[in-house]
């Protein structure tokens, strides 16, 4: 009776042990069975140019936190964000914060990825760099997506250190590129005060240290391990991109009748010429595909009333964006027929 006792408790413990394992097992690294990576190239992003006219924040982070005698990160722009193969490195801890043109919405499957500079050594050995991703709806409340690292802590992760992306789950640097990270709203619906929407996306560096002085948590408290120290200019999580999927463009009926501005005609022959209608002086117009490659560019002030341009683009769908002299925006969709 005894060791049948010690044996079922030996079982249970062992199938904790197991079914925990199993758990933590989450989606593994490209080119593996479940894996939820996309490629920056797929169909179903529809734009990567969501935050060409509004406000953008860069703190960076410096090279060794344990050590700010190398100074801060430096490599990249955030106004090169999105024009690929450009990086922004944040250094330990930095941000890199943006104001969107158009709503996310929780809409079917992921709603936006975030795509780092990830590569592999080999087969099994990955170096991977990890950031917190963060939403809000009015640029005051930001909530964080849950995140998980079952990474062991016993010993550092070294400056071009492996990771396992079966072992990290909702950090963004987690696959190699040129593939990303999706991320869902429905995950964090509950913690946006009933919106549907966000307009605000904010990526914050993971400081990989296991030294609890500087060192980053999970959503559980767990220590976070990845590569550190990385003590060069490009320290630190390199954002490479980031790409919208499920986006609420607002209706024209709607823009025009709230910013007194009519474009016609619309959908337009590509030989035709485009013409706008302001009520108000213009500061800066932009037309850019779905991709956000930018096709026409204006900065130069135009008075308010009738203006006319010629697209000379080729047939498809279009974004067409207009600043006007007193901060109001209109975000328009044009469809250029052949």
């Amino acid at each position: 009776m005894r060791f049948l006792v010690i044996f079922l408790v030996s079982f249970i413990i062992q199938s904790s042990f197991f079914a925990n394992k199993l758990l933590s097992q989450y989606a593994p690294q490209v080119g593996n069975i479940g894996s939820t990576a996309i490629h920056k190239d797929s169909s179903i992003i529809f734009t990567f140019n969501n935050y060409y006219f509004n406000n953008k924040q860069l703190i960076r982070g410096w090279q060794n936190i344990a050590d700010t005698s190398f100074g801060k990160a430096s490599v990249g722009s955030i106004d090169s964000i999105g024009i690929q193969p450009f990086l922004l490195s944040l250094g330990d801890g930095g941000s890199a914060t943006f104001e969107l043109l158009f709503s996310v919405i929780d809409g079917p499957g992921p709603d936006f990825v975030i795509f780092e500079n990830g590569f592999s050594f080999s087969k099994d050995s990955f170096f991977l760099e990890l950031a917190f991703v963060e939403v809000s709806y009015d640029g005051k409340k930001y909530v964080r997506f849950p995140s998980f690292s079952q990474t062991d802590t016993i010993t550092q992760v070294g400056a071009f250190g492996s990771l396992k992306a079966h072992q990290i789950h909702n950090l963004a640097g987690k696959y190699t590129a040129p593939y990303g990270v999706p991320f869902d709203l429905s995950e964090i619906r509950d913690s946006l005060d009933g919106h549907s929407t966000i307009n605000f996306i904010r990526i914050v560096d993971v400081v990989g240290s296991t030294d609890p002085k500087y060192g980053s948590r999970d959503s559980r408290g767990q220590t976070i391990n990845d590569p550190w120290p990385t003590p060069f200019p490009s320290s630190g999580f390199d954002l490479s991109g980031i790409g919208f999927i499920n986006l609420m463009l607002m209706g024209e009926d709607e823009i025009n009748k709230k910013l007194d501005v009519q474009v016609y005609p619309n959908p337009i022959i590509g030989y035709e010429k485009l013409n706008i209608h302001s009520k108000e002086a213009i500061s800066k117009l932009v037309l850019m595909n779905a991709g956000g490659l930018v096709y026409l560019e204006l900065n130069q002030a135009i008075p308010a009333g009738e203006h006319s341009l010629d697209l000379n683009v080729s047939p498809g769908f279009y974004i067409l964006s207009i600043q006007a002299k007193s901060g109001k925006s209109v975000n328009l969709k044009i469809v250029v027929n052949p």
